[in-house]
């Protein structure tokens, strides 16, 4: 293979890597533009039946 035919095939080739991880570099940029969704506090009130002699949570059956 000619010295210059292999220039142009890896110079090709580069090229097309570059557009590749390029495209994909601003595709990330693009979709990471998410916004963030906060939600309100949940509170849990258990009653003194739901709990053992050690203190802890009993399991639901």
């Amino acid at each position: 293979m000619n010295t210059n035919l292999r220039a142009i095939l890896f110079g090709a080739a580069v090229a097309a890597a570059l557009t590749i991880a390029l495209d994909t570099v601003a595709a990330e940029r693009v979709a990471s533009t998410t916004q963030v969704v906060r939600l309100g506090a949940v509170q849990i009130t258990a009653h003194r039946d739901a709990f053992d002699a050690a203190g802890n949570l009993k399991a639901a059956n």
